[in-house]
């Protein structure tokens, strides 16, 4: 007869780790839990970013901090200083480390690596996994797979971005402000600019960001960067430490999805991420420690959304202006980071915002447009509502 495990989780990235650091902290010691992945291996691949707003167990992993960020936009520049929110940098390759120690610590994991879940089949009280020609149970799984290629379903903006570490051969980065946004680039692709974390005077991270409906390929990106190397550095010669590319869907809620009760989405799917920014990792770690609960606890509770619904609201509300209207969208940034107050804003953009932050946050956009585009979400809603109504038998 086959192992049922007590938990699977599916997908060992950023959200299927915290989990698994999370249940190797507080499941009990004789609890049996997969962990299933198509990578064998993990090296530095990416990074995260973050304000901290709140406590998280990876603080060991951080490995530079600012306390300044700048904005630009037609010639100008606004920069935002914060004591109480630096901004932070953890390089994937701590992270992991520090999540596999966790693991390794527990005894009770198995890990399944260097091969794709195909898929995950309900059977009376327990969980089905495909894994090629192998067939795992639990009674209980968390999917964190990635979205991977299927981005139709999510029929929205996407923010994609590709990066590289480059050492220039002279002094020429402010190693103590970000460049968070710089909107000063071609707008050829979409609402675009380049995101530039500094380490040292000759060593930063330049990471061309596009707001559009396509993915571009790697080369696209390294053209930017080359370009805004010379243009805004006159910087000709570097060399290049690291690349990353990433795709995040620009989408307030994750689109539903069948899922049975004993499997639970975590992650990009599961509305972890703020969908107007990209920001994820404090979300992932403010909610995973509460699955974690839920998942030990000897009752049912009942599942939480990550965001707040007002938060997600105004999300909507943005995210359709900027879609109608991409060419007012780095006027619109530049306007956040100059009119809030850098520790309001620092805490609207990491989801922990006050009443007094949305409230700043608000009066910092363009009145009628917001107002206008609001009534017309309104609209939508009520009219899929009717729709949805008119398709149920009597309804």
């Amino acid at each position: 007869m086959n192992k049922i495990y007590d938990y699977a989780v599916v997908g060992a990235g950023l959200s299927g780790l915290t989990l698994s650091y999370h249940l190797a902290d507080q499941a009990p010691s004789d609890a049996d839990i997969a962990l299933l992945d198509m990578r064998a291996d993990y090296q530095m691949d990416r990074i995260w970013c973050y304000w901290d707003v709140l406590s998280h167990p990876f603080l060991e992993t951080v490995q530079h901090t600012w306390h300044s960020w700048r904005v630009r936009h037609k010639g100008q520049e606004v920069t935002q200083t914060s004591e109480q929110y630096p901004y932070h940098y953890i390089p994937a390759d701590r992270f992991y480390d520090t999540a596999f120690k966790k693991i390794s610590a527990h005894g009770g994991f198995e890990l399944h690596l260097g091969q794709g879940v195909d898929a995950l089949e309900p059977e009376g009280d327990r969980i089905n996994i495909k894994v090629g020609d192998r067939m795992l149970s639990a009674r209980q799984v968390y999917d964190g797979r990635l979205i991977g290629s299927d981005l139709s379903r999510w029929r929205c903006l996407l923010q994609h971005y590709g990066g590289q570490i480059v050492e220039t051969n002279r002094t020429v980065f402010d190693p103590d402000t970000i460049t968070l946004m710089d909107f000063d680039i071609p707008q050829t692709n979409g609402i675009a600019f380049v995101y530039v974390l500094p380490f040292s005077r000759q060593r930063a991270l330049i990471e061309p960001t596009i707001f559009s409906y396509r993915p571009l390929n790697m080369d696209h990106y390294r053209s930017i960067i080359k370009s805004y190397l010379h243009e805004r550095y006159h910087v000709t010669k570097y060399t290049v430490e690291f690349e990353e590319k990433g795709i995040i869907p620009m989408r307030p809620q994750a689109p539903p999805a069948q899922a049975a009760e004993r499997i639970r989405p975590i992650g990009t799917q599961a509305g972890m991420v703020k969908g107007s920014t990209g920001y994820g990792f404090l979300s992932i770690q403010k909610s995973t420690p509460l699955l974690v609960q839920q998942a030990l606890a000897s009752h049912q509770s009942r599942r939480r959304v990550p965001r707040s619904n007002f938060s997600i609201w105004l999300d909507t509300v943005f995210l359709r202006y900027i879609e109608q209207h991409p060419g007012h969208a780095p006027e619109i940034f530049f306007n956040l980071f100059d009119r809030v107050k850098p520790d309001a804003l620092v805490r609207f953009l990491s989801d922990v915002a006050r009443p007094a932050d949305y409230s700043a946050v608000i009066r910092a956009m363009p009145k009628w447009p917001f107002l206008k585009a609001a009534a017309g979400l309104k609209r939508r809603l009520v009219q899929k509502k009717r729709e949805a109504a008119a398709a149920i038998p009597g309804g």
